[in-house]
């Protein structure tokens, strides 16, 4: 059995994580892996047998240290752990002294969308899953049904607040834009809202330019929504998605943001839906998961356990 470990009530600026494992639930239905949903370590471990697995994002967990007897408890029981890491160990000091020694010694498989991230790790099995489009990030905007017929802010950015991301808050400010630089919202349907009433939104790296920011931009681009993203690093992103979505260096971001504002609505769109059909064949994550080795031995091990039912 798989038991996924997640909290439902995550943190709103977290909330392209939470997406992320909900898309990946309805993901695990379709390729017939059973689940259980568990929102406790401790209680979990009480529940897996031998020979269970456990799947988790590790903005879940923090300081992995501060659970390692749980651990320990559940690899004597040969429990598989699989992680998908969404925190940045490459430019953060504190992540890096918090998860690598558990990415390589006590998860039994690690995913990312950073190849940068990955390569640092020593963990044989490690792969780069991208969170891209999945059908459920587009039900969302259905299912709130939220219409907004008119653009209240130019620029939008939403998400933990610093100095980096502040900086360029003042220069577009500058420029006497309407800007909206939000830390956090009460709910989905209020950042929404905001979304859906910017012309342009922002995704700017909290630390540093790593891999493609999935976590993000995916929900923008299967939903059609013009963005802006900062430059991955050279060694992190691929040619479709720099000729593709509209990108741009740190010190350059303002300067795109005033090219792209002196366009059409129509012209942003026009480019919103190339993105979208770039994210829903390129950067699909059902067929991403249909070709990893590791998950597919979940599905065979349940089809398995069925025959001999």
């Amino acid at each position: 059995m798989l038991y996924v470990f997640y909290n439902n009530n995550i943190s709103n600026k977290l909330s392209g994580v939470l997406t992320f494992v909900k898309g990946l639930l309805l993901i695990f239905e379709d390729l017939n892996i059973p689940y259980t949903e568990v929102n406790n370590l401790v209680s979990a471990n009480e529940q897996m047998n031998q020979g269970d697995s456990l799947f988790f994002c590790t903005s879940i967990i923090g300081d992995c240290k501060k659970s390692q007897d749980v651990f320990l408890k559940m690899q004597s029981k040969n429990i598989k752990i699989f992680v998908y890491n969404t925190e940045d160990i490459r430019n953060s000091e504190k992540w890096r002294n918090y998860l690598t020694d558990f990415l390589n010694n006590t998860a039994y498989c690690v995913m990312d969308f950073s190849k940068q991230r990955l390569d640092m790790l020593t963990n044989e099995n490690r792969f780069q899953i991208c969170p891209g489009y999945h059908e459920y990030l587009e039900q969302i905007k259905n299912e709130l049904n939220t219409l907004v017929n008119k653009k209240v802010f130019d620029v939008l950015l939403y998400g933990g607040l610093n100095e980096r991301r502040l900086n360029i808050k003042s220069q577009l400010q500058a420029h006497n834009l309407r800007v909206k630089f939000k830390n956090n919202y009460l709910n989905q349907n209020m950042q929404l809202t905001d979304t859906l009433g910017s012309k342009i939104v922002l995704d700017v790296y909290y630390y540093g330019p790593t891999g493609i920011d999935f976590f993000r931009c995916s929900f923008l681009a299967s939903n059609k929504i013009f963005f802006i993203h900062e430059t991955p690093s050279p060694e992190d992103t691929d040619e479709d998605f720099l000729n593709t979505v509209v990108h741009a260096k740190y010190e350059d971001i303002p300067d795109k943001c005033i090219e792209w504002l002196a366009k059409s609505q129509e012209e942003r769109d026009a480019k919103a839906l190339e993105v979208y059909n770039l994210f829903k064949t390129k950067y699909n994550l059902k067929e991403q998961l249909k070709s990893n080795s590791l998950i597919q031995s979940l599905s065979e091990q349940n089809h398995s356990l069925r025959r001999s039912l």
